[in-house]
């Protein structure tokens, strides 16, 4: 029987989500695993500064100062001087979490530099995969310890052989893994289920997981200001949002539905028409998965910005830079069915179907 540690790290939900798909995907073939969070499990502390620092760059006007830091450390990444630092973070707690443990395989969803410095230096053996989350990468992806990279897309992979050298035979094409919710298909009337009319276009508004959209009160009035059309919007965790928007509830009593955090996300996507959110990593590949367009709302520079471009680019999503925009680019699009029918065609070559499923029977057959 085998065992995999996974690793991840807190600044963003889309490495713990994915770590979690694969905990998953792992267990279901009978492995033994061990879910690592090498900050928040060890330093809950410094998780807790460090990833509010990290939701503050998703507002607008911190946007310049979070590109300034990716270029930055992108920069920073590939000199000797990173490595030796960022490869003393958690050493001491992440050797003795392996070596308790003694895994088959260790998996990371996260660029984390203390495994692969300990690697490197010969203090682990096991073989080391690196799962990148998002249809780009930076440069801090990339270490030559790692044995075998699984990535979104062909572009990703190019990114690593040109930026670190990498060797083309280290990398698989799996896509991102996301839950297996968004692997199948409803089995039920979703209308009938969230009391929608299907007579109408249903438009699914996601706040995000850092819950950092602003000013949407008046969007929302311009959208629903169109009988025909109805609203669901997902405050995610942001309390104060949801009790605020629930006020709309009685003003659009029968076409607007506001919800806190919802488990069955799959089913939203499902019956809506197009999807209203941000472009993280995950985000995107679920929104492939299901096939339902995007308007992506002025994305923070780095990731971000390069997943949102890469859809836009396959015409399976439309980039807007300011909120303002949101109810005439929503009113355009629902008005040309066939630019809908576009949109959807166009996740073709970004969608990975059991891309979980490709990454564990690699890792448990030990190729590199």
């Amino acid at each position: 029987m085998k065992k995999i540690m996974i690793v991840s790290a807190p600044y963003g939900n889309g490495h713990h989500q994915a770590a979690m798909t694969l905990v998953s995907a792992f267990e279901q073939t009978g492995a033994i695993v061990e879910h690592f969070d090498i900050i928040a499990d060890e330093y809950p502390t410094i998780a807790k500064v460090t990833t509010d620092i990290y939701k503050l760059s998703f507002k607008p006007a911190m946007h310049r100062v979070y590109k300034f830091g990716y270029d930055t450390v992108e920069k920073m990444a590939e000199t000797k001087l990173y490595n030796q630092l960022s490869g003393l973070l958690g050493r001491s707690k992440a050797y003795e979490r392996i070596m308790e443990f003694e895994p088959d395989a260790i998996v990371v969803t996260f660029p984390v530099p203390v495994i692969s410095a300990m690697k490197q230096q010969g203090k682990i053996t096991q073989p080391l995969y690196e799962v990148i989350t998002d249809y780009t990468a930076h440069r801090s992806w990339f270490h030559s310890a790692i044995d075998h990279y699984f990535v979104a897309d062909e572009i990703v992979q190019q990114i690593g052989m040109n930026k670190a050298m990498v060797e083309e035979d280290k990398f698989t094409i799996s896509g991102i893994p996301v839950r297996a919710m968004f692997e199948r298909k409803p089995g039920v009337d979703l209308h009938t289920q969230y009391g929608l009319d299907k007579e109408k276009r249903t438009v699914l508004f996601i706040a995000g997981a850092a819950g950092v959209v602003t000013n949407v009160e008046q969007s929302l009035h311009d959208l629903l200001a169109d009988s025909n059309i109805q609203v669901i919007f997902v405050a995610g965790k942001n309390e104060k949002l949801q009790q605020q928007l629930e006020l709309l509830c009685r003003e659009y009593s029968n076409r607007f539905i506001v919800f806190g955090y919802v488990e069955e996300i799959a089913d939203l996507y499902h019956v809506a028409d197009i999807v209203l959110t941000k472009p993280g990593g995950i985000t995107v590949s679920e929104l492939a998965m299901t096939q339902t367009p995007a308007i992506f709302i002025d994305p923070m520079p780095g990731q971000e910005l390069d997943n949102a471009l890469l859809f836009s680019a396959c015409q399976a999503a439309i980039i807007i830079d300011h909120i303002d925009e949101l109810a005439v680019t929503v009113h355009r699009i629902l008005n040309q069915p066939n630019e809908l029918f576009v949109m959807r065609t166009g996740y073709e070559r970004l969608r990975h179907p059991k891309a979980a499923q490709a990454i564990v029977e690699k890792v448990l057959n030990n190729e590199n």
